[in-house]
């Protein structure tokens, strides 16, 4: 798993905009939907466009910027998208994403965009072949992991003993179907530590790569969460330096079985914590 961070920001707030460019995410997400009452969607659509004109054009260049638009089945989302279009975003974020036809809907007005359908409801998942075979500019899904609770009928949990099956399935379909690993989810919790470094830990386990963050502090945390520990570092450049002097087929390793997968794997994980190695 990647520690890239992609951080969301109020559409409504221009000088949380004009700060998020600072922090060290890679990607900012200018949130039209979630983070933005009703009543101020008009507001927000118009801070978007003030605040990203009156950035230097190396300070946009630094960020990938993605647009959160609101549901293809909301009232706000066809402004949204002619925003998307006079803004010329990098990336289009579809929230609620459960079909191919939401796709469709953007790919009318806008068939040039990349599009990462955010994932959040049981719909969605099962239908998730039918949503990427839509558009070849879907590399990769981020999943909702807190609306996807809600769709279950069922609390959001730090522990995410509810969303496991749904993480494992976005994963496996993602490979399947050749896209990239997808975006972990929001962690709404943003003054527990460990929590959401152990929620990233279980991200990692699954198959993300990167994740959605709604506070600056994560985005440390998240570097922090994707460092190899000594343990794993060690044992990692032991199984390589073992199974590369033995140059048989399979060895044993501290009492563990080390054959070709398993030193691929820790030589992934080296380039990972070291890319220079």
């Amino acid at each position: 798993m990647s520690s890239e961070a992609w951080l969301f920001v109020p559409g409504d707030s221009g000088r949380k905009i004009e700060k998020a460019f600072g922090t060290a995410a890679q990607a900012i997400i200018l949130d039209l939907e979630d983070g933005v009452a009703p009543a101020a969607k008009r507001q927000a659509r118009e801070t978007v466009l003030t605040t990203l004109s009156q950035l230097s054009q190396e300070t946009r260049a630094a960020k990938k910027i993605v647009l959160r638009c609101n549901a293809v089945s909301s009232l706000f989302f066809p402004e949204d998208l002619k925003l998307a279009g006079h803004l010329k975003v990098d990336t289009l974020m579809v929230p609620k994403c459960e079909g191919a036809r939401d796709i469709e809907a953007v790919l009318q007005v806008l068939p040039e965009v990349t599009i990462v359908p955010l994932i959040e409801s049981a719909r969605g998942v099962v239908r998730l072949e039918e949503i990427v075979r839509a558009a070849t500019c879907i590399r990769r899904v981020a999943f909702g992991a807190v609306d996807f609770a809600l769709d279950l009928d069922v609390d959001w949990t730090r522990e995410g003993d509810e969303r496991r099956f749904a993480m494992g399935q976005l994963v496996l379909l993602s490979r399947a179907l050749d896209l990239d690993a997808p975006l972990g989810a929001v962690f709404p919790v943003t003054d527990d530590r460990e929590a959401f470094l152990s929620d990233v830990r279980m991200e990692k386990r699954f198959g993300f790569s990167g994740k959605m963050t709604i506070h600056p502090r994560q985005i440390e945390w998240l570097v922090e969460a994707n460092q190899l520990t000594p343990e794993e570092l060690a044992w990692s450049r032991q199984v390589v330096e073992a199974f590369e002097a033995a140059g048989t087929g399979a060895i044993q390793v501290d009492g563990r079985l080390v054959d070709l997968p398993v030193y691929r794997n820790a030589r992934r994980r080296l380039r990972f914590d070291s890319p220079s190695r």
